[in-house]
């Protein structure tokens, strides 16, 4: 009878670790059952002690189960040589028996796995590209117009820069044709190319999210980044109401797009109120809410999985998962992994978003704005739009070259200058270095093209360079001349001197009242000290023109480097090192 009775793994408490064993319960067997075969009599020819019932008896005694394979595994505890061999023993077998039902298991979920039926690629003729935007400003819609929906090789154009464009009303929605070979249409395509040309994620979409913000969680913070800024977002939708299981697009594929405002979709399979609420900032009224909206920016479907897994670990309210230390979320037993992470960055980020909601007082429709993370400056703006423009130019490097279209500056002189302008209106102090400071930028809205000079430039520069080496020259044999002159006259200033000196030391041995002799009505001594002070003060003069003379000759000699021609150097394009930040 087994009934009530423990198998020796689990009266051992014998787990994958050698640390869980039980190694008083195990002593303790050792110690009876060496007791027990002391009591038995000594073994002989014709007499032989059973060891099934010895093992059996110390079995009954412990409520251990007596089975073949319990007895086994009593016998490996009771006759190794020590303790600690037999606590490795026992973990051996254990893990053997534990890798054979394993072993099982999986044989027997293979078997029960039916064939799965290859899922047929469809090829789609028609898309929809929406473009969502977030921030309804005119510069926005201009970048929309003149970037996203212009030829790549018209993104430059300077008449297509100058038009201007208003926000869009709420109750204005475009929908047209995607032109063949503008940024957007090209990007779409490199899009899905680099994704393998064959989108599958395992179940049918009701949008593809073409540029998917990067998000990093480790143990102090989650860092995201758009790389759209927050203005606008990028959304492939289906002409259906969902996209096909497994699906590519032809290459004949005709791309519609459509502007549309946050919360202002007008498909009839968007008016949900899933997608009229704002994902952006998933609401926090309820923790099935939370995790609805955070479920739908991802794209994911997960939503009934994930509140299922949060409920079953007690989690029922907004709060209960926004108030968990970093420590608990690892120990929340049903939820996945990548479910954890998604959802605490959706935590940090609202708890950011608030925190800085609350520590910025500002009026009422700023507050408004803050809340929806919307931009207030016009520099930072366009600084926004800028780096979007080098985020396409990043990934669509070799269709602009190809295009010859160069890749833009690091930053935009526009937001350079406006930048300080607002510092100004704001009241913050200038003390003459905004301008210093605005030098120090200028180097990174440059590009190579910038250095590079026509042969047209090259005759216009050289006339205006020879005009000026030629003034130059004058100036610099007006600067000789003049020093010449004062050289002379310093000279005559020492002569003198040397003449005077002579005569005082011929004078010596005259008597001290002839020592007063005088020139022209003057002293010996008044002479030499007139005499040192000019020659003191042509001495500056002198100095003076020599180094006004170096300074033009280093000037001659700049001008006719530089009236080189272009075709003696290496290329058109001066020093790359202009266009450096300085240090």
């Amino acid at each position: 009878m087994t009934t009530n009775r423990q198998s020796v793994f689990t009266f051992l408490n014998v787990t994958e670790s050698v640390t869980t064993i039980d190694r008083t319960r195990l002593e303790q067997l050792r110690s009876d059952y060496a007791t027990m075969m002391k009591t038995v009599p000594i073994v002989t020819t014709t007499t032989m002690v059973n060891q099934d019932d010895q093992l059996k008896l110390l079995a009954r005694k412990f409520m251990l189960i007596d089975d073949s394979i319990n007895l086994d595994h009593l016998n490996l505890c009771v006759s190794c040589s020590s303790l600690d061999i037999a606590c490795e023993a026992i973990l051996g077998k254990y893990i053997d028996v534990l890798m054979a039902e394993r072993r099982a298991a999986r044989k027997t979920t293979q078997s029960n796995v039916k064939p799965t039926v290859p899922t047929v690629t469809e090829s789609l003729t028609k898309i929809i590209c929406q473009i969502l935007v977030k921030q309804n400003d005119g510069a926005v819609i201009a970048f929309i117009h003149n970037f996203l929906l212009s030829p790549l090789a018209e993104t430059t154009s300077n008449q297509r820069l100058q038009e201007k464009f208003e926000a869009i009303s709420s109750d204005c929605h475009v929908r047209a044709s995607l032109s063949a070979g503008c940024t957007l249409d090209v990007f779409i395509r490199s899009q899905l190319l680099d994704r393998g040309g064959t989108i599958d994620v395992g179940r049918p979409l009701s949008k593809l999210p073409l540029v998917d913000p990067i998000v990093l969680v480790d143990e102090f913070d989650t860092w995201h980044f758009d790389q759209l800024r927050g203005l606008l977002e990028l959304n492939l939708i289906p002409n259906e109401k969902q996209f096909p299981r497994r699906w590519k697009l032809a290459s004949n594929a005709q791309i519609l797009y459509t502007i549309e405002l946050v919360g202002k979709q007008t498909r009839d399979d968007y008016e949900n109120e899933t997608t009229m609420r704002n994902i952006d900032r998933p609401s926090t009224v309820s923790l099935q809410r939370f995790v609805e909206d955070v479920c739908e920016k991802e794209n994911n479907g997960m939503a009934a999985k994930w509140l299922d897994a949060l409920r079953a670990d007690d989690l029922f309210t907004y709060d209960h998962l926004a108030n968990l230390k970093h420590t608990e979320w690892s120990e929340l037993k049903v939820l996945s992994i990548n479910g954890k992470k998604i959802l605490k960055s959706y935590i940090d980020r609202e708890k950011q978003m608030a925190s800085n909601a609350k520590s910025t007082i500002q009026a009422k429709t700023d507050n408004s704005n803050n809340k929806t993370g919307k931009i207030q400056s016009e520099s930072e703006l366009l600084a926004c739009i800028h780096q979007i423009k080098l985020y396409f130019h990043h990934i669509l490097t070799d269709e602009f070259a190809s295009a010859g279209i160069p890749r833009p500056a690091k930053l935009d002189a526009r937001c350079v200058h406006l930048s300080f302008d607002e510092m100004r209106r704001e009241g913050f102090a200038d003390d003459g270095l905004f301008d210093q400071m605005k030098i120090f930028f200028l180097p990174l809205t440059m590009i190579d093209d910038d250095l590079a000079i026509g042969d047209g430039q090259w005759r216009s520069l050289s006339r205006v360079r020879l005009n000026e080496r030629d003034k130059l020259l004058v100036k610099q044999k007006r600067l000789i001349e003049e020093l010449t002159e004062k050289e002379d006259e310093y000279y005559r200033h020492d002569d003198s001197i040397r003449k005077l000196r002579k005569d005082i030391h011929l004078k010596r041995q005259i008597s001290e009242e002839h020592n007063g002799e005088k020139y022209e009505g003057f002293s010996i001594v008044e002479l030499l000290d007139e005499h040192r002070q000019i020659m003191e003060r042509l001495e500056q003069e002198r100095n003076t023109l020599r180094t006004q003379i170096q300074a033009t000759e280093d000037l001659i000699n700049n001008i006719e480097k530089g009236l080189i021609r272009p075709d003696v150097k290496s290329g058109k394009k001066t020093d790359r090192d202009l266009i450096k930040p300085n240090r």
